[in-house]
Protein backbone atom coordinates (compact mmCIF):
# COMPACT_ATOMS: atom_id res chain seq x y z
CA UNK A 1 0.00 0.00 0.00
CA UNK A 2 0.99 3.67 -0.02
CA UNK A 3 1.42 3.92 3.87
CA UNK A 4 -1.94 5.60 4.25
CA UNK A 5 -3.59 5.21 8.10
CA UNK A 6 -7.42 4.91 7.70
CA UNK A 7 -9.27 3.61 11.27
CA UNK A 8 -6.43 0.96 12.08
CA UNK A 9 -3.27 -0.53 10.98
CA UNK A 10 -2.38 -4.49 11.84
CA UNK A 11 1.71 -5.33 11.78
CA UNK A 12 3.61 -8.36 12.70
CA UNK A 13 7.30 -7.00 13.95
CA UNK A 14 10.09 -9.03 14.73
CA UNK A 15 11.37 -8.23 18.23
CA UNK A 16 14.96 -8.33 18.60
CA UNK A 17 16.39 -6.48 21.24
CA UNK A 18 13.80 -3.94 21.06
CA UNK A 19 12.10 -2.22 23.78
CA UNK A 20 9.90 0.29 22.49
CA UNK A 21 7.54 0.49 19.72
CA UNK A 22 8.58 3.52 17.47
CA UNK A 23 5.88 4.94 14.61
CA UNK A 24 7.25 8.03 12.29
CA UNK A 25 4.20 9.03 10.09
CA UNK A 26 3.22 12.23 8.31
CA UNK A 27 0.71 14.33 9.26
CA UNK A 28 -2.54 15.68 7.55
CA UNK A 29 -2.60 19.30 7.11
CA UNK A 30 -4.22 21.58 9.67
CA UNK A 31 -7.37 22.08 7.69
CA UNK A 32 -8.02 18.77 6.64
CA UNK A 33 -10.81 18.50 9.49
CA UNK A 34 -9.11 15.66 11.33
CA UNK A 35 -7.96 16.85 14.44
CA UNK A 36 -8.28 16.00 17.25
CA UNK A 37 -6.71 13.13 16.84
CA UNK A 38 -5.24 10.28 19.12
CA UNK A 39 -2.87 7.03 17.82
CA UNK A 40 -3.34 4.14 19.76
CA UNK A 41 -1.00 1.44 19.95
CA UNK A 42 -1.63 -2.34 21.34
CA UNK A 43 0.48 -5.49 21.14
CA UNK A 44 0.15 -8.88 21.11
CA UNK A 45 2.04 -11.80 21.45
CA UNK A 46 1.70 -15.40 23.63
CA UNK A 47 0.09 -13.22 26.07
CA UNK A 48 -3.41 -11.39 25.37
CA UNK A 49 -3.49 -8.05 23.47
CA UNK A 50 -2.94 -5.21 25.99
CA UNK A 51 -2.71 -1.31 24.72
CA UNK A 52 0.65 0.04 25.19
CA UNK A 53 -0.68 3.06 25.28
CA UNK A 54 -2.49 6.69 23.48
CA UNK A 55 -0.43 9.47 22.19
CA UNK A 56 -2.05 13.03 20.68
CA UNK A 57 -1.05 14.30 17.55
CA UNK A 58 -1.40 17.90 16.85
CA UNK A 59 -1.79 19.44 13.71
CA UNK A 60 0.67 20.65 11.81
CA UNK A 61 1.61 24.60 12.20
CA UNK A 62 2.22 26.22 8.90
CA UNK A 63 5.28 25.83 7.18
CA UNK A 64 6.32 23.29 10.14
CA UNK A 65 7.64 19.58 8.86
CA UNK A 66 4.71 17.68 8.53
CA UNK A 67 6.71 14.51 9.80
CA UNK A 68 6.38 13.22 13.73
CA UNK A 69 7.01 10.29 15.70
CA UNK A 70 5.56 8.39 18.35
CA UNK A 71 6.85 5.66 21.17
CA UNK A 72 5.23 3.55 23.33
CA UNK A 73 6.88 1.16 25.92
CA UNK A 74 6.32 -2.54 25.43
CA UNK A 75 4.73 -4.43 28.19
CA UNK A 76 7.71 -7.12 29.83
CA UNK A 77 5.68 -10.31 28.42
CA UNK A 78 6.34 -9.10 24.66
CA UNK A 79 10.09 -8.63 25.20
CA UNK A 80 9.93 -12.10 25.27
CA UNK A 81 8.41 -13.26 21.96
CA UNK A 82 10.29 -13.77 18.85
CA UNK A 83 7.22 -11.92 17.09
CA UNK A 84 5.14 -9.12 18.13
CA UNK A 85 1.47 -8.12 16.58
CA UNK A 86 0.98 -4.39 16.94
CA UNK A 87 -2.37 -3.03 16.01
CA UNK A 88 -2.39 0.67 15.45
CA UNK A 89 -6.00 2.74 15.60
CA UNK A 90 -6.62 6.24 14.78
CA UNK A 91 -9.29 7.71 17.25
CA UNK A 92 -10.22 10.26 13.93
CA UNK A 93 -9.95 10.47 10.62
CA UNK A 94 -11.36 11.97 7.45
CA UNK A 95 -12.49 10.38 4.08
CA UNK A 96 -10.40 10.69 1.26
CA UNK A 97 -10.91 10.20 -2.81
CA UNK A 98 -9.26 7.17 -4.12
CA UNK A 99 -9.62 5.28 -7.50
CA UNK A 100 -11.58 2.56 -5.78
CA UNK A 101 -13.77 5.12 -4.23
CA UNK A 102 -13.43 7.05 -1.15
CA UNK A 103 -11.29 6.05 1.91
CA UNK A 104 -10.41 6.68 6.03
CA UNK A 105 -7.27 8.22 6.11
CA UNK A 106 -5.30 9.51 9.42
CA UNK A 107 -1.71 9.16 8.71
CA UNK A 108 0.63 8.30 6.59
CA UNK A 109 2.97 5.87 8.04
CA UNK A 110 6.70 6.17 7.35
CA UNK A 111 7.77 3.33 9.79
CA UNK A 112 6.41 1.24 11.89
CA UNK A 113 9.47 -0.98 14.11
CA UNK A 114 10.97 -1.83 17.35
CA UNK A 115 13.51 0.17 18.59
CA UNK A 116 15.84 -0.57 21.42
Amino acid sequence: GDGTLGKHAYVALARGEGTRLRVEFERLPADSGLYPLELVASAAGAAPRRELGRAAVHAPAPGEDPRADVEFELPQAAQGELFVEVLLSATNWVEAASAAGPRPVSARIRSIAIDP
